[in-house]
């Protein structure tokens, strides 16, 4: 249990250590095994409409995409797109392994939010959330936008951050632990829980 935790966060550390920046290596291994707290005002929509989903959040394994209100929402969803390989992989494990869009913008640009989802069609649940009350119950979270992507349990726990969009072999690593979560009831071992 304890070695295959040392193996995931050195090999993420190993993904970020290319930078040298020692801020971003201390808050990733802040990160890793912090709980992420879902708002209960998450609001599910699909295509920019509100939607209602039942139990969505309770995979054994949940990829979190999050936009924070300092990206530029409608430039996100215009590339959305570019998670169908992935979203397709989360169709086939059905309803043990989710990805998770999680938008939280300032109440002035919730509007343009909905209209860019709107308008790209993006017919994939996609969570909107007060950027305050997410950020407030998860004090873990990092700044760095290289880290709001990350792989979560099935008790939230953070496993894995960063985008496998953007690195292959972050993407085998991500595909290894799901694997694994999916094998052990949401756990990295069977003699976790």
């Amino acid at each position: 249990m304890r070695s295959s935790r040392y193996l995931i966060i050195v090999c993420v550390l190993a993904t970020f250590c290319s930078c040298g920046n020692r801020r971003l290596r201390s808050d990733l291994t802040g990160f890793i095994g912090s709980e992420v707290v879902v708002p209960e005002d998450m609001r599910p929509t699909v295509n920019g409409r509100d939607t209602v989903l039942t139990d969505f959040m309770s995979g054994r394994a949940k990829m979190v995409v999050w936009y924070d209100s300092a990206r530029c929402a409608s430039c996100a969803i215009s590339k959305m797109y570019l998670w169908a390989d992935i979203l397709t992989y989360a169709a086939q494990i059905e309803r043990k392994f989710g990805v998770v869009f999680l938008f939280t913008p300032k109440p002035d640009d919730l509007h343009a939010v909905r209209i860019a989802l709107m308008s790209y069609k993006i017919d994939y649940p996609v969570f909107l959330a007060d950027q305050t009350e997410f950020v407030k119950l998860n004090a873990c979270l990092p700044q760095d936008d290289r880290m709001h992507t990350f792989l979560l349990d099935a008790d939230n726990k953070v496993l894995l951050v960063g985008n496998p969009l953007r690195n292959d072999k972050l993407w085998k690593l991500y595909e290894a632990t799901i694997r694994k979560l999916l094998i052990n009831n949401g756990r990295l071992s069977a003699s976790e829980g």
